[in-house]
């Protein structure tokens, strides 16, 4: 029986016919291929590197010293509203709390055209407070009150018309002006000198006798004080006087941040200008310094500490702590009588 064939291949039931293998050709990558893996082993070598820098970076990073803290300072200003510049940087208005670098510098203070200097050494995580008494030159101008009796004069300062009686001629130059008044067919002119930051009074008597209904108190003391007449605020130790009806005044005299109540009685003459010159107490200082130091207070030499119970007057003071080896430390403080002031410094950090 003939085997039969299906076309294209044997029978059922038959043995293909057997034929060698041919051997596998080599695989043969195409150029896209061969440039796709010249990409990924690139990359790998890349990370490897990145790897390798990061970990020198860290162990260097590890190796450096740690920066010193920040510290802090605290600004604080009689009056407040001061604008603090660190060079070119506004850091706020006083009082006012900052975090700084270490080490020395100088700020300065500025209202309105008004500048002060503050120079300050910073040490690494300590906190330092400083307290400015900035009221005598606050401002190069004033102001000037010009009241008359009775009112109704046209005031004009220097030659130029500023309204009529009562008035309040803002923005002065500090120094001496001349104040004219136009009541009727009367013209009456005064020299007045305006003091920097303060609010002055001029108060001129028109009647027809010219007899003056009023008098003046210059008020003097070595601080600021608010002068009340029973519970009404009749003035400041800044004016240049106060006006007051002739007779007899119980007057305080008081400075709540220094801890000053003055008593004080006073006659006032119709048309005369007292004065009223005001003596307070001392205040306490006791300062001390590591490992010790010569002290001087606004430039004096008072001894070396240990200091205890040192009396000076109240106000703001400069203490400067002086060692032959280890430098000078700067302190501004403010005596009261609210507590005794105790100063310490460690002149090694």
């Amino acid at each position: 029986m003939q085997h039969g064939t299906f076309l294209g291949g044997p029978l059922p039931g038959e043995d293909e016919p057997s034929s060698p293998v041919p051997p596998r050709r080599p695989r043969r990558w195409s150029r896209g291929q061969r440039a796709a893996g010249a990409v990924v082993v690139a990359g790998l070598l890349l990370a490897a590197l990145v790897a390798g820098l990061r970990t020198n970076a860290e162990r260097v990073d590890a190796a450096a010293p740690s920066a010193p803290p920040d510290a802090k300072l605290v600004i604080e200003t009689q009056p407040a509203g001061w604008h603090v510049w660190d060079g070119e940087v506004d850091r706020g208005v006083t009082p006012l709390s900052l975090t700084l670098p270490p080490g020395r510098r100088t700020l300065s203070l500025r209202r309105g055209t008004a500048t002060r200097q503050l120079q300050v050494d910073l040490v690494a995580g300590s906190r330092s407070v400083h307290h400015l008494e900035l009221l005598s030159a606050a401002s190069p101008i004033g102001d000037l009150r010009v009241e008359t009796i009775p009112p109704g004069a046209t005031v004009a300062v220097d030659g130029i018309g500023r309204g009529v009686t009562p008035v309040d001629v803002r923005d002065l130059k500090a120094g001496t002006h001349v104040v004219t008044l136009l009541s009727g067919d009367r013209v009456i002119s005064q020299q007045v000198s305006v003091v920097a930051g303060t609010l002055g009074s001029l108060v001129v008597p028109l009647s027809e006798k010219g007899a003056p209904a009023v008098g003046w108190l210059v008020v003097k003391s070595a601080v600021d004080l608010e002068i009340f007449e029973g519970e009404s605020l009749v003035g400041s130790s800044r004016n240049p006087r106060l006006l007051f009806m002739p007779g007899r005044h119980a007057l305080r005299l008081v400075n709540r941040d220094l801890g000053v109540e003055v008593q004080k009685i006073v006659d006032v003459q119709p048309g005369v200008s007292s004065t009223l010159a005001v003596s307070l107490p001392t205040g306490s200082l006791s300062l001390n310094a590591t490992p010790w130091a010569e002290v001087l207070v606004d430039g004096v030499r008072i001894g070396e500490t240990p200091i205890g119970g040192y009396q000076v007057p109240l106000g703001s003071h400069d203490v400067v702590f002086r060692h032959p080896t280890l430098g000078e430390h700067r302190r501004r403080i403010v005596v009261s009588l609210n507590e005794p002031v105790r100063l310490g410094v460690d002149l090694r950090q």
